[in-house]
């Protein structure tokens, strides 16, 4: 290790109420009354407050910019809604044992599910009323999924201590095969495609081989005292060697090519700089000095050509404005605005860039349902089905899914 050290204050009743770390910034922690947790402050003084009920239950969360998270229970304890800072509520429903039996979305959509005696999720139907069925052998393995489309329907087997054997479905069966420490030893495919893997005595990965066909291609990986990856050699027998510091950080990495790329790291052992040189050449090929904030969010990236791009944030550490020099003259800058739960409602960018480039001047505004899916992008909108796939995006162009 590298010698830093990091502290801890406590209160009366052996609390933890401060961490110090060793670049000298700290966190709080305060308890209310009963000793549950009241609120947290990070490195940047940011505050976050926790709210209770009279049974201990968290109901509420207030952040950093005063946005309420609330939450309410059944007279069992069971967690029955969530509201967001938009106002926005998912409902949860249960059964006598305590189980999830139905998820309310904001817009009204349910998913269901139904156990069986075990408490192995037996049926389960979707936000589009499609139903799943789950099949359980003695042991309450899964042995089956069995979907309307039968086409997607999966079976599987196990080996006497657990591992999966095999798993069929409309493509065929794939096997698993494992070593005499239950170590997965090799994987082949429905089409004949194998991959087989070896370990060493301390269970790290040593060779990955595949065989396709009569090609076989083997990766080898070998690894220092402490276990961490050292070497890694590609089936062309070519080489990338890993380093590290005392705190296991990686310090260095060597390439086939002759390049190496070097890290260092502060206090806290967040990534400082990272340089990438050709030696043989003395060629500088990417150099990067990143500055961060108290609490570890990159406010400035400065690169070897002379661009430095510069990041600020909110209360709740999103990004807000991105400005971009090189060698002192402005490119462009980017502002950003959010609403309540984090949505991108706004990016206004200033800049010379050329229209339908991301330098190029103006705002794009964001448009969400009650779901936080994107609906609309200036001119262009998207369409979803209940499940939360993306089906449709129309514009300046048009695609359907």
């Amino acid at each position: 290790a590298r010698g830093n050290a990091t502290t801890y204050e406590y209160d009366a009743l052996n609390r933890r109420t401060k961490t110090i770390y060793p670049d000298s910034s700290f966190t709080l922690t305060d308890y209310d009354a009963l000793g549950r947790r009241a609120s947290e402050t990070d490195q940047a003084g940011k505050t976050t407050r926790f709210g209770y009920d009279k049974l201990g239950r968290l109901i509420g969360v207030i952040d950093a910019l005063s946005q309420l998270t609330s939450y309410g229970y059944d007279e069992v304890g069971n967690r029955t809604s969530q509201r967001d800072a938009n106002l926005h509520e998912t409902r949860f429903e249960y059964d006598q044992l305590g189980r999830e039996t139905a998820r309310i979305l904001p817009d009204g959509k349910r998913e269901t599910k139904t156990y069986d005696a075990a408490g192995n999720v037996q049926a389960r139907t979707d936000f589009m009323g499609r139903p799943t069925t789950y099949g359980y052998d003695e042991n309450n393995r899964l042995l089956s999924r069995t979907y309307p489309d039968s086409t997607q329907n999966v079976a599987f087997t196990y080996t006497p201590t657990g591992r999966r054997l095999t798993a069929a479905d409309a493509r065929g069966t794939t096997a698993y095969d494992y070593d005499s420490r239950d170590r997965l030893s090799s994987l082949t495919y429905p089409d004949g495609r194998r991959l087989e893997y070896d370990y060493d005595g301390q269970g790290n990965r040593t060779s990955l081989t595949a065989i396709v066909g009569s090609l076989t291609l083997t990766t080898g990986y070998a690894y220092d005292a402490l276990n961490r990856l050292e070497t890694v050699t590609d089936p062309q027998s070519r080489s990338c060697t890993y380093g590290y510091d005392p705190n296991g950080n990686r310090k260095s990495l060597s390439q086939p090519n002759g390049t190496q790329t070097a890290y260092t790291y502060d206090l806290l052992n967040r990534l400082k700089t990272l340089a990438t040189t050709h030696p043989a050449s003395g060629r500088i090929i990417q150099s990067y000095a990143f500055t961060l904030g108290p609490s570890g969010n990159r406010t400035a990236i400065a690169e070897n050509d002379g661009t430095v791009r510069a990041y600020t944030y909110d209360g709740l550490y999103r990004l807000t404005g991105e400005k971009v020099t090189v060698n002192n003259l402005l490119q462009y800058e980017k502002t950003f605005g959010y609403d309540p739960v984090g949505n991108r409602q706004t990016q206004t960018t200033t800049g010379s860039g050329a229209p339908g480039t991301p330098t190029a001047p103006g705002t794009i505004n964001y448009g969400y349902d009650t779901r936080d899916r994107l609906l609309t992008e200036n001119a262009t909108n998207y369409g979803w089905d209940d499940n939360g796939n993306l089906v449709t995006k129309s514009g300046e162009a048009s695609y359907t899914w």
